[in-house]
């Protein structure tokens, strides 16, 4: 048993080493070869030897050259103890087979004679290298000899020995023990690929020293050709003597100057780069500053850590993506960021170049996150243009470089005469930090990774803002003004989007799933609202009504995984072959085509094409790539049910269609539903729209959107998408609608959900004697989430996001300065959760002015409001122990007579607001948000005066049902006081923005801390909005709410 399990062991460690060998021999081998576990290489091949489980003929295996697919090696594990000529004659015949001339047999013990002359008889047909096994129990190359290119003489090597025998051996046992400690804990991971890099072309910014330096030392040895920018010409060529003295070769090295502080120095070293080279393979962009003493402002007027760290690094990384997309496989950009910006909790645009927002350690962190932030938005651009280019951003860890010794402490004369002798121990040298880069740039296993952050050759976490998505994207819209790439004809070009699009198809490959997602990638580069797909005359007579079906649903599914919202409308009457898709052409349309615009033939006149529009894209789709992807799988677009009519095999085939539902905020499920609807009807369509006592019970009805709303919009797609139909676009308050009364009617569509209700419909008509009409049930879209999850389309959901964003955008008063605090006027029915949030905001650092407790005080004894509520009310609202007025006897008065509450606000409301501007003014420069709590905000016409109105609600029922438990009230009291108030309705039409609190509190406060983070407190408010909140605090509660908001 004992001998069985060493020798497992031993089979184990041989074969990882001989896969290790073939790596480093440019073979390909994967890293589940190559890092296959103990457990899992037992499990698969046994753990029995003596029974010969596992054989060792089992463990052979075959790897393929990563330059030339053909070249392939053989790796035999001979059974035998002593090979002789017969395995040698097995193994040439294995070879013969394959088509193949080399392979390495390993084996047991020493060849025999006659065997080793056999092999040498083979030679050149056969080449056959043999290794023991005892030979491939230790991987050599993981202990490299440091300097590597310094090769020990015999008599070295004998010295070196002596002086570790003896007396000596426990002082160096520790000295080894402690290194290896070093080695594990603070050196951090290393990176033993071996990619070899001849023939390709990179960038490194500052490169003269530290991190940098090393990153090109490494890539010279690889077989690189290195443009390494310096600040210093001077420095710059110092380095290269110093690398060549390392090994490398001068001829592919090569100085440009390059200084980040300023613009101007940015763009002549992009000119010169552009003038020495048409192609970039990568670029490691690492030259920044870490510290500055002063604040200080650069000539081109950006704050100096701000423009050196991040702005000039856009600005590169903007100027030299062309050249990326040029390389032959996939260009990496590397972005050496840092873990200090995960400590920053705001990043505010519009100050970061103010003195007053500025600090010597908050500014290299908000420059560190920005990268990070750059990275992930740009990375998603470049995704969906479709360029073969990723960006990533790595923290190399804490490295004793110049950059670091620029913190004044760590700088000075006694750290570095007494603690930097030792420093060496604790933290990273140069090399070891050039680890991370090296493998974002180079792992063939990082493959098409893109906007991620890495440390220590793993993706680490990141700041919380990092995840804003608007955040995201207005710092990106702001870093494109700030270096002037707005002003760039190419650079508008690049980013320049139309409103509308025309996808005109006309390749097979493109009705394919892999083919639309792709192209729909693509088009969003372009297109930035409505994107109109038309499929050419000449495709659809190439496709059967399945394929037609097919790629229906593939267009919606794909529309609706897209990253960003982009209106996709496919148009049905292309389908038909009955309409003209030009006729949504206008100067202002981008047109994009999947094909030269020399293929279409005679689709545009001569006449049309001196009006295309400017903007014409070629999407160009690999066909081969849809040929070998597999994806051109049929998926179900018609349920088959029972009593179901089965897929028609014509389009389109009946008369009048009717359907019905919701429709709120349409969606791409929606849009499918209909353009199914459309293709199977020659003349007429009618669509019925819930409203009324149908909407009651849905989930968040009062956020659906008004009928006649819904009807415009649902009548406007069907018209655009096919105006050959003659529609009929009719509220419905039953289930049933139109489709039981009318004759001319032939068949109903609906969704899965709803096919019992279809059922129905022909159950009414039936006893009408009408005749049955045709059902399809459609299949429901599946939409795949960040996190691998599929759920189906859902107006529900899209309605429960609204909580906590932006309804509509505010506009500040113009009158107001910017010293006055940002107001955000809170109200909301009784028992609707309003109170919380002013609590939570309170919590978070803003100030709350309490209307209802402001009331209570306008009208203590011996004030003007109290004598005249005592004079229109009279002396019964007194109470008569404190002589203060009785609420609740005045509350059953004025709730129970319009009348008489419309006369307490009168006499009320104008005291308050009296008061809470005397309150306002008080606290002008103290706080920076203000809420102003007030159940009767709206009412009161209030909302004037503020910047922001939320508000909160909950069902009428479940009002009545707090009030009930919470006030004692009876259900009748209760109503009568809910009915005295604002309409739900009425309150969310005029607010900003709205939160329900049917959910726990933790839901109702990540929302409204989202709130605060995506339109005030980071990127796109003003500088003033939340400089006094809890960060700290307000980010653990967002972390903790954002899986409940999920």
């Amino acid at each position: 048993m004992a001998e069985d399990d060493r020798e497992i062991f031993r089979l184990w460690k041989i074969r990882q080493n001989a896969f290790q060998m073939c790596r480093d021999r440019g073979f390909l081998v994967t890293s589940y070869e190559l890092d296959q576990n103990f457990e899992d290489f037992v499990r698969q091949y046994g753990d029995r030897p003596s029974e010969g489980k596992p054989a060792r003929s089992d463990l052979s295996f075959l790897v393929s050259h990563e330059e030339d697919a053909a070249e392939n090696l053989f790796v035999y594990f001979a059974d035998e103890r002593k090979v002789g000529i017969k395995t040698i004659k097995n193994v040439c015949l294995r070879l013969q087979s394959e088509n193949m001339s080399r392979a390495i047999m390993i084996v047991q013990e020493p060849m025999t004679a006659i065997a080793r002359h056999s092999v040498a008889d083979l030679s050149p047909k056969y080449k056959l290298e043999q290794f023991l096994e005892a030979e491939l129990m230790v991987n050599i190359i993981r202990h490299e000899l440091v300097p590597r290119h310094v090769i020990m003489s015999s008599k070295e090597k004998d010295e070196l020995l002596d002086s570790c025998r003896g007396s000596k051996a426990p002082t160096q046992l520790l000295v080894i023990m402690g290194l290896f400690a070093d080695s594990f804990y603070f050196k951090g991971s290393q990176f033993y690929g071996k990619e070899k890099c001849k023939g390709r072309i990179y960038v490194v910014t500052g490169a003269n020293s530290g991190i940098g330096k090393e990153i090109v030392r490494e890539l010279n040895y690889r077989g690189a050709v290195v443009y390494m920018a310096c600040r210093s010409m001077e420095k710059g060529y110092s380095a290269i003597d110093d690398l060549v003295k390392l090994g490398c070769s001068a001829d592919r090295l090569h100085i440009l100057e390059l200084d980040q502080s300023s613009f101007e120095s940015v763009k002549a070293f992009v000119d010169k780069l552009n003038s020495l080279t048409n192609k970039l393979d990568g670029i490691v962009l690492n030259a920044g500053v870490m510290y500055v003493p002063r604040y200080q402002l650069t000539k081109d007027g950006h704050e100096y850590i701000w423009q050196v760290n991040y702005l000039s690094t856009v600005l590169l990384c903007e100027s030299l993506i062309p050249l990326l997309e040029k390389c032959r496989d996939e260009g990496r950009v590397v972005i050496l960021s840092s873990n200090a910006h995960l400590w920053i909790n705001d990043l505010n645009i519009h100050s970061i170049d103010r003195r007053n927002y500025w600090s010597s350690v908050k500014a290299y962190g908000r420059s560190k996150l920005a990268q990070v932030m750059y990275t992930v938005a740009r990375s998603a651009m470049l995704r969906r243009e479709g360029y073969l280019v990723t960006i990533n951003a790595c923290h190399p860890g804490i490295v004793n470089t110049p950059l670091f010794r620029q913190v004044p402490i760590l700088g000075s004369s006694t750290f570095q005469s007494v603690i930097a002798p030792f420093a060496w121990y604790f933290l990273k040298n140069a090399k070891d930090g050039a680890q991370t880069p090296l493998y974002c740039l180079l792992s063939k296993e990082l493959g098409s990774v893109s906007g991620k952050y890495f440390c220590e050759m793993k993706q680490a976490e990141v700041n919380p803002l990092v995840e804003n998505s608007e955040a995201r994207q207005a710092l990106f819209e702001y870093s494109l003004e700030a270096c002037n790439l707005l002003k760039d004809e190419k650079a508008v070009l690049r980013f320049q989007m139309n409103s509308t699009g025309l996808l005109i198809l006309t390749q097979r490959s493109s009705t394919l799933k892999i083919g639309i997602e792709f192209l729909l990638l693509k088009a969003c580069l372009h297109v930035k609202d409505t994107l109109f797909i038309s499929v050419h005359e000449n495709l659809v007579r190439q496709l059967t009504t399945e394929n037609i079906c097919n790629f229906v649903q593939h267009t919606y599914n794909a529309s609706c995984s897209l990253d960003k919202s982009l209106d996709v409308r496919l148009m049905v009457d292309s389908l038909k072959r009955i309409g003209d898709c030009k006729r949504k052409l206008n100067p202002e349309t981008c047109l994009l085509l999947d094909c030269d615009l020399s293929q279409l033939g005679d689709f545009f006149t001569s006449k049309e094409r001196l009006h295309l529009p400017m903007q014409m894209v070629m999407l160009h789709f690999d066909k081969q790539l849809a040929d070998m992807s597999g994806l051109s799988t049929q998926m179900t677009t018609f349920c088959s049910m029972e009593k179901f009519s089965k897929a028609p095999q014509t389009l389109p085939m009946y008369k009048h269609i009717v359907l019905g539902g919701t429709f709120d905020r349409l969606h791409d499920g929606h849009k499918f539903l209909l353009t199914i609807a459309l293709l199977l009807t020659k003349r007429q369509l009618t669509c019925g729209i819930t409203c009324g006592s149908m909407l009651t019970n849905k989930f968040l009805s009062e956020l659906i959107q008004p009928v006649k709303e819904r009807c415009k919009i649902v009548e406007q797609f069907l018209t655009d998408v096919d105006p050959s139909v003659r529609l009929d676009i009719v509220p419905i308050e039953d289930s049933f609608g139109p489709s039981i009364d009318d004759a001319s009617m032939d068949c109903i569509v609906g969704s899965e959900e709803t096919a019992s209700g279809i059922l129905r419909v022909n159950e009414k008509r039936k006893n009408k004697n009408l005749p049955e009409l045709a059902a399809y049930a459609v299949s429901l879209l599946q939409v795949t989430q960040k996190n691998g999850g599929v759920n189906k389309l859902s107006s529900s959901e899209a309605r429960k996001q609204l909580l906590g964003s932006t309804l509509r955008p505010f506009e500040k008063l113009k009158s107001k300065s910017e010293s006055k605090p940002f107001i955000i006027g809170l109200t909301g029915g009784i028992a609707s959760g309003k109170s919380k949030i002013a609590e939570y905001l309170n919590h978070w650092g803003a100030c709350v002015i309490d209307c209802d407790k402001i009331g209570h005080q306008s009208y203590s004894p011996n004030t003007a409001v109290y004598e005249k509520l005592v004079n229109t009310f009279g002396k019964r609202i007194v109470n008569q122990c404190t002589g203060e007025i009785d609420r609740g006897c005045l509350g059953k008065i004025v709730f129970s007579n319009p009348a008489a509450l419309k006369e307490l606000n009168e006499i009320v409301w104008p005291e308050i607001l009296s008061l809470v501007k005397f309150q306002l003014d008080s606290m002008k420069e103290r706080k920076k948000i203000v809420v102003i709590e007030a159940a009767v905000l709206i009412q009161a016409g209030w909302q004037k005066f503020v910047d922001e109105v939320w508000a909160s609600f909950i069902p009428v029922d479940e009002a009545v049902k707090r009030l009930v438990e919470r006030n004692k009230l009876t259900e009748e009291d209760a109503r009568r006081r809910l009915n005295a108030q604002l309409s739900n309705d009425e309150i969310i039409k005029n607010s900003h923005v709205v939160f329900c609190s049917l959910w726990h509190y933790s839901c109702t406060k990540m929302q409204a801390l989202d709130h605060l983070l995506q339109k005030h407190g980071v990127i796109c408010g003003s500088a003033s909005i939340c400089d006094h909140i809890d960060w700290p605090n307000a980010l653990t509660i967002f972390d903790a709410g954002k899986e409940m908001k999920t």
